[in-house]
C-alpha cells in the first residue's frame, strides 16, 4: 500500500509509474477524496493562474490516464 500526502505527491507515484517492474504493477489505486489533495490558494499561487486548482485537478487526471495507459500496454505485450 502506498499513502501520499500531498498533490505533489500524487503527480510523484503516476508520473513514475511507468518504473514498475512489468508484472509489478498495482492491482487498483485508489484516490480517496481526490478533491482534497488540490488546496486552492496553493494551486492559484503555484500555477499563477486563477483556476489554478482546476488546472492542477487536469494535469494529475491526466497522468493517472498515462499511467493505465501505459500499464495496460506492458501489460498486453507481456500477454502476446
Amino acid at each position: 500500500m502506498k499513502y501520499v500526502e500531498d498533490y505533489e505527491g500524487i503527480n510523484k507515484y503516476l508520473a513514475g509509474f511507468h518504473l514498475h517492474q512489468l508484472g509489478t504493477y498495482p492491482a487498483a489505486v485508489v484516490i480517496d477524496d481526490f478533491g482534497d489533495f488540490f488546496d486552492d490558494k496553493n494551486c492559484k499561487e503555484r500555477l499563477s493562474n486563477p483556476r489554478g486548482r482546476d488546472l492542477a485537478m487536469v494535469r494529475t487526471l491526466a497522468l493517472c490516464r498515462d499511467a493505465i495507459t501505459h500499464a495496460k500496454r506492458a501489460l498486453q505485450a507481456l500477454v502476446i
